[in-house]
Protein backbone atom coordinates (compact mmCIF):
# COMPACT_ATOMS: atom_id res chain seq x y z
CA UNK A 1 0.00 0.00 0.00
CA UNK A 2 1.33 3.51 -0.59
CA UNK A 3 1.98 6.10 2.10
CA UNK A 4 -0.90 8.16 0.26
CA UNK A 5 -3.32 5.13 0.80
CA UNK A 6 -2.05 4.69 4.24
CA UNK A 7 -2.41 8.07 5.59
CA UNK A 8 -6.30 7.84 4.40
CA UNK A 9 -6.52 4.13 6.08
CA UNK A 10 -5.89 5.51 9.16
CA UNK A 11 -8.19 8.48 9.22
CA UNK A 12 -10.60 7.03 11.93
CA UNK A 13 -7.41 6.62 13.91
CA UNK A 14 -5.41 9.83 14.95
CA UNK A 15 -2.29 9.49 15.87
CA UNK A 16 -1.60 6.67 13.28
CA UNK A 17 -2.38 8.94 11.08
CA UNK A 18 -0.48 12.27 11.63
CA UNK A 19 2.55 9.62 11.76
CA UNK A 20 1.44 8.71 8.12
CA UNK A 21 0.86 12.09 6.96
CA UNK A 22 4.44 12.70 8.68
CA UNK A 23 5.94 10.26 7.10
CA UNK A 24 4.59 11.09 3.92
CA UNK A 25 5.11 14.91 3.92
CA UNK A 26 8.85 13.78 4.74
CA UNK A 27 9.71 11.54 1.31
CA UNK A 28 7.39 13.92 -0.81
CA UNK A 29 10.03 16.70 -0.61
CA UNK A 30 13.64 16.46 -1.17
CA UNK A 31 14.22 20.83 -0.98
CA UNK A 32 11.58 22.56 1.27
CA UNK A 33 12.34 25.98 1.20
CA UNK A 34 11.25 28.60 2.53
CA UNK A 35 12.21 32.47 1.41
CA UNK A 36 11.58 35.56 2.17
CA UNK A 37 13.47 39.57 2.50
CA UNK A 38 15.04 40.00 6.05
CA UNK A 39 12.16 41.88 7.11
CA UNK A 40 10.25 39.41 6.57
CA UNK A 41 11.68 37.21 9.05
CA UNK A 42 11.89 39.79 11.54
CA UNK A 43 9.31 39.78 15.13
CA UNK A 44 8.29 43.67 15.10
CA UNK A 45 6.63 45.92 12.82
CA UNK A 46 9.08 47.83 10.16
CA UNK A 47 7.56 50.86 8.84
CA UNK A 48 9.12 52.44 5.24
CA UNK A 49 9.38 51.51 2.35
CA UNK A 50 9.87 47.83 1.76
CA UNK A 51 12.17 46.39 1.48
CA UNK A 52 14.18 46.74 4.32
CA UNK A 53 17.58 45.02 5.57
CA UNK A 54 18.07 45.47 9.00
CA UNK A 55 20.78 43.42 10.47
CA UNK A 56 21.13 43.95 14.67
CA UNK A 57 21.24 41.96 17.54
CA UNK A 58 17.45 41.54 17.37
CA UNK A 59 17.51 40.24 14.13
CA UNK A 60 19.93 38.03 14.67
CA UNK A 61 17.99 36.61 17.54
CA UNK A 62 14.58 36.44 15.48
CA UNK A 63 16.54 34.21 12.63
CA UNK A 64 17.60 31.77 15.19
CA UNK A 65 13.85 31.50 16.48
CA UNK A 66 12.83 30.93 12.55
CA UNK A 67 15.47 28.67 12.01
CA UNK A 68 14.41 26.70 15.22
CA UNK A 69 10.94 26.48 13.79
CA UNK A 70 12.11 25.58 10.65
CA UNK A 71 13.84 22.19 11.55
CA UNK A 72 11.04 21.80 14.09
CA UNK A 73 8.66 21.57 11.40
CA UNK A 74 11.20 19.71 8.76
CA UNK A 75 12.32 22.55 6.76
CA UNK A 76 16.16 22.12 5.45
CA UNK A 77 16.33 25.35 3.03
CA UNK A 78 15.98 29.12 3.72
CA UNK A 79 16.55 31.53 1.36
CA UNK A 80 17.32 35.15 2.39
CA UNK A 81 16.85 38.12 0.48
CA UNK A 82 18.67 41.33 1.31
CA UNK A 83 21.58 40.46 2.74
CA UNK A 84 23.46 43.01 0.81
CA UNK A 85 21.59 45.92 -0.65
CA UNK A 86 17.73 46.18 -1.43
CA UNK A 87 17.55 48.22 -4.85
CA UNK A 88 20.89 49.44 -5.15
CA UNK A 89 24.27 47.53 -5.18
CA UNK A 90 26.93 50.56 -5.26
CA UNK A 91 29.91 51.28 -7.81
CA UNK A 92 32.13 49.82 -5.53
CA UNK A 93 30.24 46.59 -5.27
CA UNK A 94 32.23 45.53 -1.93
CA UNK A 95 31.83 48.57 0.19
CA UNK A 96 27.73 47.67 0.77
CA UNK A 97 28.91 46.12 3.91
CA UNK A 98 31.19 46.95 6.71
CA UNK A 99 32.78 44.95 9.08
CA UNK A 100 30.09 44.77 11.39
CA UNK A 101 27.38 43.82 8.88
CA UNK A 102 29.87 41.23 7.23
CA UNK A 103 30.31 39.50 10.98
CA UNK A 104 26.17 39.84 11.24
CA UNK A 105 25.79 37.54 8.11
CA UNK A 106 28.47 35.23 9.26
CA UNK A 107 26.34 34.73 12.38
CA UNK A 108 23.56 34.41 10.68
CA UNK A 109 25.14 31.52 8.50
CA UNK A 110 26.27 29.63 11.12
CA UNK A 111 22.87 29.86 13.33
CA UNK A 112 21.46 28.11 10.25
CA UNK A 113 23.99 25.75 9.57
CA UNK A 114 24.21 24.50 13.50
CA UNK A 115 20.78 23.48 13.06
CA UNK A 116 21.13 21.93 9.98
CA UNK A 117 19.85 24.28 7.18
CA UNK A 118 21.06 25.53 4.49
CA UNK A 119 21.00 29.10 3.90
CA UNK A 120 21.05 30.48 0.58
CA UNK A 121 21.41 34.19 -0.71
CA UNK A 122 19.09 35.77 -3.16
CA UNK A 123 20.72 36.99 -6.37
CA UNK A 124 19.12 38.87 -8.85
CA UNK A 125 20.20 38.30 -12.95
CA UNK A 126 20.69 41.75 -14.45
CA UNK A 127 17.71 43.21 -12.54
CA UNK A 128 16.92 44.27 -9.38
CA UNK A 129 19.56 45.90 -7.49
CA UNK A 130 21.58 47.16 -10.83
CA UNK A 131 19.79 51.13 -10.27
CA UNK A 132 22.89 52.87 -9.13
CA UNK A 133 25.31 50.86 -11.93
CA UNK A 134 22.55 51.51 -14.88
CA UNK A 135 22.41 55.15 -13.46
CA UNK A 136 26.10 55.78 -13.82
CA UNK A 137 26.69 53.37 -16.83
CA UNK A 138 23.08 53.90 -18.92
CA UNK A 139 24.95 51.93 -21.61
CA UNK A 140 24.22 48.69 -20.12
CA UNK A 141 20.37 49.12 -20.19
CA UNK A 142 19.19 49.21 -23.82
CA UNK A 143 15.13 49.56 -23.44
CA UNK A 144 14.10 48.94 -19.73
CA UNK A 145 15.63 51.29 -17.15
CA UNK A 146 16.01 48.70 -14.69
CA UNK A 147 17.70 46.31 -16.39
CA UNK A 148 20.67 45.39 -17.65
CA UNK A 149 20.81 43.86 -21.16
CA UNK A 150 22.45 40.59 -20.92
CA UNK A 151 24.16 41.22 -24.50
CA UNK A 152 26.13 44.03 -23.77
CA UNK A 153 29.37 42.64 -22.21
CA UNK A 154 30.12 44.82 -19.78
CA UNK A 155 26.64 44.02 -18.17
CA UNK A 156 28.21 40.08 -18.01
CA UNK A 157 31.54 41.67 -16.07
CA UNK A 158 29.07 43.85 -13.79
CA UNK A 159 27.01 40.00 -13.12
CA UNK A 160 30.01 38.30 -12.86
CA UNK A 161 31.47 41.48 -10.23
CA UNK A 162 28.73 41.07 -8.12
CA UNK A 163 28.71 37.20 -7.80
CA UNK A 164 32.22 36.83 -7.11
CA UNK A 165 31.46 38.71 -4.00
CA UNK A 166 28.44 37.45 -2.95
CA UNK A 167 30.48 33.93 -2.85
CA UNK A 168 33.05 35.24 -0.45
CA UNK A 169 30.37 34.22 1.87
CA UNK A 170 29.65 30.83 2.85
CA UNK A 171 25.99 30.40 1.72
CA UNK A 172 25.28 26.46 0.58
CA UNK A 173 24.01 28.03 -3.10
CA UNK A 174 22.01 31.04 -4.67
CA UNK A 175 18.51 31.82 -5.43
CA UNK A 176 18.32 33.38 -8.62
CA UNK A 177 15.91 35.68 -9.81
CA UNK A 178 15.89 37.43 -13.50
CA UNK A 179 11.95 38.37 -14.42
CA UNK A 180 10.77 40.13 -11.47
CA UNK A 181 11.61 43.69 -13.54
CA UNK A 182 10.59 42.31 -17.03
CA UNK A 183 13.51 41.84 -19.69
CA UNK A 184 15.63 43.85 -22.11
CA UNK A 185 13.74 43.80 -25.68
CA UNK A 186 16.82 45.25 -27.40
CA UNK A 187 17.19 43.91 -30.88
CA UNK A 188 19.92 41.48 -29.50
CA UNK A 189 17.24 40.11 -27.36
CA UNK A 190 13.57 40.47 -28.81
CA UNK A 191 14.27 37.15 -30.71
CA UNK A 192 14.19 35.09 -27.90
CA UNK A 193 10.79 34.51 -26.29
CA UNK A 194 10.21 35.74 -22.56
CA UNK A 195 11.38 31.58 -21.26
CA UNK A 196 14.22 31.03 -23.60
CA UNK A 197 15.42 34.47 -22.35
CA UNK A 198 15.11 34.03 -18.82
CA UNK A 199 16.01 30.25 -18.75
CA UNK A 200 19.41 31.08 -21.02
CA UNK A 201 20.35 33.99 -18.22
CA UNK A 202 19.80 31.26 -15.41
CA UNK A 203 21.93 28.85 -17.15
CA UNK A 204 24.85 31.05 -17.83
CA UNK A 205 24.93 32.23 -14.46
CA UNK A 206 24.85 28.85 -13.03
CA UNK A 207 27.43 27.68 -15.54
CA UNK A 208 29.53 30.88 -14.22
CA UNK A 209 29.12 29.83 -10.55
CA UNK A 210 29.51 26.01 -10.65
CA UNK A 211 32.81 26.48 -12.67
CA UNK A 212 34.01 28.44 -9.77
CA UNK A 213 32.30 27.12 -7.11
CA UNK A 214 31.64 23.34 -7.64
CA UNK A 215 28.61 22.05 -5.35
CA UNK A 216 26.55 24.96 -4.78
CA UNK A 217 23.25 24.31 -4.72
CA UNK A 218 21.38 27.02 -7.58
CA UNK A 219 17.49 27.89 -7.18
CA UNK A 220 15.36 29.54 -9.89
CA UNK A 221 12.89 31.63 -8.93
CA UNK A 222 10.44 32.11 -11.84
CA UNK A 223 8.62 35.01 -10.34
CA UNK A 224 7.57 37.38 -13.60
CA UNK A 225 8.46 34.52 -16.17
CA UNK A 226 5.27 32.57 -17.00
CA UNK A 227 5.82 28.70 -17.84
CA UNK A 228 2.48 28.67 -19.82
CA UNK A 229 4.13 28.46 -23.39
CA UNK A 230 4.73 25.04 -24.35
CA UNK A 231 7.49 26.13 -26.79
CA UNK A 232 9.17 27.08 -23.82
CA UNK A 233 9.33 23.97 -22.29
CA UNK A 234 12.97 22.65 -24.31
CA UNK A 235 14.11 26.06 -22.61
CA UNK A 236 13.63 24.92 -19.37
CA UNK A 237 14.53 21.79 -19.88
CA UNK A 238 18.02 22.52 -20.86
CA UNK A 239 18.28 24.93 -17.84
CA UNK A 240 17.32 22.19 -16.09
CA UNK A 241 21.09 20.55 -16.48
CA UNK A 242 23.18 23.71 -14.59
CA UNK A 243 20.44 24.35 -11.92
CA UNK A 244 18.99 22.37 -8.97
CA UNK A 245 15.59 22.93 -8.83
CA UNK A 246 12.80 25.50 -9.91
CA UNK A 247 10.45 27.39 -7.28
Amino acid sequence: MSIINSAYSAIYNGIELILLQEEWMTAAFVHRTLLGWISEFVNRPLPGVWPQIPLDDETIGDFEDYFDLCRDCGYNEVVIWGFFVDRRWPIDVASCVDEERRERIYRVLEAGHVRGLEIHSGLGLYSWGFDAIIETHPELSRTNRVVMCPSVPEAREWMERVVDFVMEFPFDGLNMQSADNGRCECEDCKELSTIAYHARLNAGAARYIHGRWPGKRLIVDNWGCPFSDPEGLSYLAAMGKDVGYVI
